[in-house]
């Protein structure tokens, strides 16, 4: 999607959001968005020709086949369109919450996933080995760049 940022046209992430969890970022308190790892997220965030290799090779562990080019601005927005919110992306991160990743997390300052991974740790290991993980993508919000209807 195309939105206009300080009179020039740039490629945006269009994102669905609460108008709830919009105020958090405008206040401050939400510095990352988190979105599970689906079929459509894959094909707004991957280069989907390597992605098919990925997924069979080294998926998750392996160098994430980001798209060469991603959006350094999110633009969120609820069904109605009643409010946007265009924010800057900082980083993009493809993110397995497991107790192994639990540091690398919490260096990087992200702690949506401590209680997932605490419920985690408390598995047996025959529990964890046949517990299903899902995968994330999690975007580093910046600055706010646009907001209106909040």
């Amino acid at each position: 999607m195309l939105i206009t940022v300080n009179d020039k046209t740039v490629e945006a992430l269009p994102l669905i959001m609460r108008k709830e969890f919009a105020k958090q970022i405008v206040d401050g308190t939400k510095k990352f968005e988190v979105r599970i790892a689906s079929p459509h997220y894959d094909k707004l965030l991957l280069d989907m020709t390597r992605y098919p290799q990925w997924r069979k090779e080294s998926f998750p562990w392996g160098e994430t086949p980001w798209r060469e080019e991603l959006p350094e601005v999110a633009h969120f927005h609820n069904y109605s369109n009643s409010f946007t919110l265009d924010v800057e992306i900082l980083e993009y991160r493809f993110v397995v919450p497991i107790p192994e990743t639990e540091a690398e997390l919490h260096e990087w300052g992200c702690h949506e996933f401590d209680e997932m991974i605490n419920d985690f740790k408390k598995l047996s290991p025959e529990e964890a080995k046949k517990t299903n993980v899902n995968f994330f993508y999690v975007l580093e919000l910046g600055e706010v760049i646009n907001s209106k209807g909040l």
